[in-house]
């Protein structure tokens, strides 16, 4: 087993589906005639006690608020009832995001946190809530899986007599079918937009997805980080294996001590007078007993994951303890728990909480590469479609056929090898079912597809645009996109001879017998019996030697006599697009004859021609009743169709050489009168009359596929279905007053695109008009812009000009006054003097000419004394 993988990590191809061009995606936008809740046209308020755990309950809140919808009432934030086998207290507030819900849902339905204190008032004081909150409110109920018609009935005279009602208990109270598109939308709007966890919640599942990613609480060896990793729901408390019924030791201890629990949980449940008590084994053989820790490690194994694969067991306390845990450990040591995972005051506010507790789990199991589905509930249930929606429509999810795992596992002669092969069939089949679509009677909350999903291609605003927003109700459940969906028990026949193969070699009587159950009968077959059909004996006891001549003499007329006969009436024919099927004595042989002529032993062998080409079955004259009570009949159905050679053999072995009245006739008059019924006339004859084609088509052929994948359905043509005469009439006469009204509407039509066309003329012609002046402007401005550029050139022009000579004439006077700055030298002064001296012609006379020519040259000699100091 160490090294039996295909799958060396989560990072290789797992998932094969959906294929490429068949993905989906959310598709949850409302019709154009939906319009916000109005306070004014209120019926009352809803209220409603839901028990259950975190998933049931999840699921009864978004019913509640498809049935205000409908009611056109208020819901009031439910109640949620205290159980003594969940043990959770927890409010709607401590649970879920409050604000989120009521603010995501407020263009469909008003929630309010409470009714009004009046309206509480004026009802019955024994409804008013004194005695607590499951005593608020009109009570009214509302049976299981009703259909949403009933709330018409029962709740809604009530809601308008009391205005608050009361629905307790409140779980799986409405049918997944007939409800409007526009309601399973807001079902599942409710389910995967409105409803979140509380913050609390959403930041400590964060911390444990971040742990679990880094593999920092990994074993040693195996702490580094990872992008994927596998989820495993591990159902296997001591509620879930009480419930069941299952016994896993055998020992008696444990069979009453599973009894004893079975009464304190469910009290006279399973005791009542006149009920038969479970065989443990048959439930088992039935499929209907959880897995065990060490089934899961060996299913993980046998489909291929390796022993590296990093696992999250979201579970409970498990039955047996660590001992029961630790053969899955060996085969996966990388297995972490929330437990592992967060430490002890970090789980404290959640470990007396279950539901709390399953919200962490719910997220971390999200957001998985892969989710184990180990017993059915609501938990899988839910979670399996929040992944389809999250998964372009694709589960990802495994969910073993235990019906075949427990046979395998209980066959005593069986080898790893044939249980691997097993496996590998199953999760192929787990692969396709994962992008299945939704069929009759399947919950909206596992199956999205096709009311809340539509392809990736979808352009929702451009449909609605063109008022094609009716294509989405087009969609049937069932439709999975185009996929096959792969039923378990139709190959279950292939695991049972592979898990019992190893019995093909004994031969004889008395062999040792096998058991087992698949889904659609109860198969039994002995190892002997297998070996005899795949090895026929070719023993032939001698002859003694006594009387040899005569036994061959009796051998020779016998074969002279068979010969005869062949020559006589074995010689048929079978013609071009047929070929022979034989029977002898009563039995198919597992030959087929090509046309020609073929010979056959007459009176021990009988013929049959089966077409293998395009044929067409009619089908006449099937009544159906509408919705509104209204019989009409099909005049006629033409089913084109094909058996493929391949599949002769299968098919006529297990529906006869009459194989199309089970699968063409007699499943045309039903799905017929199912689609009669689940619509009015008003829709079959007229509004979906054009789809019913299609629709028979992919319903007829869904069904083949499962349980019959040789016949090919072409194409179906249903002719208008005959109505009565007097609504017939009616009909002409609305058709006649449609017709005048599409021509009236063409001629409206005609004369608001010739008056568009004016005003386009009109704008085109202003348009102009304002682009002229704006040409205009702009050319005015350039002129305007280029003269000031002009002015600016010519004044820095002058102010260079000026500059210059400012510039001139400050040089010539600084150069002049350093030229009179050397006159006042004493040597220049004293020049001058002598010069004046000497041109002076005049003759003084006086005793004080001496002195004036002194005081001359002193006043001389000063000048140059200050000279010289400078």
């Amino acid at each position: 087993m160490e090294n039996d993988t295909d799958v060396t990590s989560l990072s290789s191809p797992w998932w094969l589906h959906p294929k490429k061009g068949k993905e989906l995606k959310p598709c949850l936008d409302m019709p154009p005639w939906h319009e916000p809740p109005s306070a004014a046209s209120n019926n009352g308020y809803i209220y409603i006690v839901v028990n259950g755990g975190l998933n049931q309950q999840r699921a009864s809140i978004c019913n509640a608020v498809t049935v205000a919808r409908f009611l056109n009432a208020t819901l009031v934030i439910p109640y949620f009832h205290y159980n003594a086998i969940w043990k959770d207290s927890s409010t709607f507030e401590e649970l879920f995001d409050m604000e989120h819900f009521i603010n995501s849902l407020k263009n469909d339905v008003n929630v309010v946190t409470s009714p009004p204190e009046q309206l509480v008032k004026a009802l019955p004081e024994a409804v008013q809530g004194s005695e607590g909150p499951e005593t608020l409110g009109y009570k009214v109920k509302i049976l299981g899986r009703s259909p949403i018609s009933a709330y018409l009935d029962e709740a809604l005279p009530a809601l308008k007599q009391y205005k608050v009602i009361r629905f307790s208990p409140y779980a799986k109270r409405l049918n997944n079918d007939g409800i409007p598109l526009e309601l399973q939308r807001l079902r599942c709007k409710a389910n995967f937009e409105a409803i979140r966890f509380a913050k609390p919640i959403r930041d400590m599942a964060d911390i444990l997805m971040e742990r679990l990613l880094s593999g920092e609480y990994s074993p040693e060896g195996m702490r580094h980080p990872v992008q994927k990793y596998v989820s495993v729901h591990l159902r296997f408390e001591k509620d879930m294996v009480a419930f069941s019924n299952c016994l896993y030791t055998g020992k008696r201890k444990e069979k009453q001590d599973l009894a004893a629990y079975r009464e304190y949980g469910w009290r006279g449940k399973f005791t009542r007078k006149g009920r038969v008590p479970l065989d443990p084994g048959k439930v088992r053989r039935e499929g209907r007993c959880p897995l065990t820790p060490l089934e899961v490690g060996l299913v993980l194994r046998g489909m291929g994951f390796p022993k590296s694969t990093r696992i999250y067991i979201a579970s409970g306390k498990i039955y047996g303890g660590e001992k029961t845990m630790q053969p899955l450990r060996e085969m996966f040591p990388d297995i972490l728990t929330k437990e592992m995972l967060l430490a002890s005051e970090e789980l404290a506010p959640f470990r007396s909480f279950s539901s709390r507790l399953a919200a962490l789990d719910y997220t971390v199991c999200l957001h998985s590469e892969a989710f184990f589905v180990t017993q059915g509930g609501n938990f899988g249930e839910v979670l399996m479609g929040h992944r389809r929606f999250l998964n372009q429509g694709h589960a990802k999810t495994i969910k073993p056929d235990k019906k075949v795992l427990s046979a395998l596992l209980d066959c005593p002669d069986i080898t790893w090898d044939k249980f691997r092969q097993a496996m590998r069939i199953m999760r192929k089949d787990n692969d396709a079912k994962g992008a299945a679509s939704r069929r009759i009677k399947d919950s909206i909350f596992a199956f999205p597809s096709p009311e809340c999903m539509c392809p990736a291609t979808y352009d929702a605003a451009a449909a609605a645009a063109a008022g094609l927003y009716k294509t989405a109700e087009s969609l049937q459940p069932g439709s999975g996109g185009g996929e096959v969906s792969i039923d378990v028990g139709a190959i279950f026949p292939l695991w049972w001879y592979i898990s019992l193969s190893v019995g093909r070699n004994r031969h004889g009587s008395g062999g040792q017998t096998a058991k087992m159950s698949a889904s659609g009968g109860s198969v039994r077959s002995g190892v002997d019996q297998g070996a005899q059909r795949f090895h026929p004996s070719a023993s032939v006891s001698g002859a003694d030697n006594l009387g040899v001549n005569a036994v061959v003499m009796g051998l020779f007329v016998v074969v002279v006599a068979v010969l005869a006969v062949y020559n006589f009436g074995g010689l048929h024919e079978v013609p071009e697009g047929h070929v022979g099927v034989y029977r002898r004595g009563g039995a198919v042989l597992r030959t087929i004859s090509e046309p020609g002529f073929h010979l056959m032993m007459p009176g021990l062998t009988t013929f049959e021609r089966v077409q293998v080409t395009l044929q067409t079955d009619e089908v006449t004259n099937i009544p159906c009743g509408t919705k509104g009570g209204v019989m009409i009949v099909f005049e006629k159905i033409e089913v084109v169709n094909r058996l493929r050679k391949e599949h002769v053999l299968d098919t006529i072995m297990q529906y006869g050489a009459k194989y199309d009245k089970i699968w063409i006739y007699d499943k045309i008059h039903h799905e017929i009168n199912q689609f009669c019924s689940m619509h009015t006339l008003q829709e079959v004859y007229i509004d979906k009359f054009d789809q019913v084609d299609e629709r028979m088509r992919e319903a007829i052929q869904r069904d083949c596929t499962k349980y019959a994948p040789g016949i090919e359905i072409i194409n179906v043509r249903v002719t208008k279905p005959k109505i009565p005469l007097s609504i017939a009439r009616n009909y002409e006469q609305m058709e006649e007053e449609r017709t005048k009204a599409l021509i009236a509407a063409e001629r409206q039509r005609v004369v608001e695109k010739e008056t568009e066309t004016e005003r386009k003329k009109a704008v085109m012609e202003a348009e102009k008009v304002a682009q002229t002046s704006r040409i205009r402007m702009e050319q005015m401005l350039a002129e305007k812009e280029s003269q000031k550029r002009q002015q600016e050139i010519e004044n820095e022009i002058y102010l260079s000009r000026q500059k210059s000579l400012t510039d001139a004439e400050y040089y010539r006077v600084m150069k002049e006054a350093e030229a009179n700055k050397l006159k006042l030298t004493p040597q220049f002064l004293e020049w001058e003097f002598i010069l004046a001296i000497a041109n002076n012609s005049k003759i003084f006379f006086g005793e004080k000419v001496p002195h004036m020519v002194m005081d001359q040259r002193l006043l001389g000699n000063f000048l140059q004394g200050r000279g010289a100091q400078q």
